[in-house]
C-alpha cells in the first residue's frame, strides 16, 4: 500500500494538475467576455509578483499540463496559494469579528 501512495504522491501528472489548478486559482476572478489568454497573463504577472520569473509561454504550458514543473516552480506556486489563502483567511476572521461587534451592539 504504502508504495502504491508513493507513486501517487511523485506522480507527476499529478503535480501538474495541482500546479494548474493553483494557476486557474491565480486568474480568479474570472472577467466577462475575457479569453484564456489574457487569464492566463493575469494568473502569472499575480505569481511573477511572489518572485518567480515564470514567462507566459510557461504560465501557457503549465495552464494546459504540458510541461513538467520545476521544484522552484512548484514551490513558489505553493506558497503564492499559502499566502493568499492566509490572506483570505485573515479578512473572513476580521469580518466575522466585526459582525459579532455589531451583533453585541443590536442586543445592549
Amino acid at each position: 500500500m504504502l508504495k502504491k501512495w508513493n507513486r501517487i504522491l511523485h506522480n507527476p501528472c499529478t503535480i501538474r494538475s495541482e500546479m494548474c489548478r493553483i494557476l486557474h486559482s491565480a486568474a480568479e476572478p474570472a472577467r466577462p467576455g475575457e479569453g484564456v489568454a489574457a487569464a492566463i497573463l493575469r494568473a502569472v504577472r499575480k505569481i511573477n509578483d511572489w518572485g518567480l520569473d515564470l514567462s507566459y509561454s510557461r504560465g501557457r504550458s503549465i495552464w494546459y499540463q504540458k510541461a513538467d514543473v520545476w521544484a522552484h516552480e512548484a514551490d513558489a506556486l505553493r506558497a503564492w496559494k499559502r499566502a493568499r489563502d492566509e490572506a483570505e483567511m485573515n479578512r473572513l476572521l476580521a469580518q466575522m469579528e466585526t459582525l459579532k461587534a455589531d451583533l453585541a451592539e443590536m442586543e445592549i
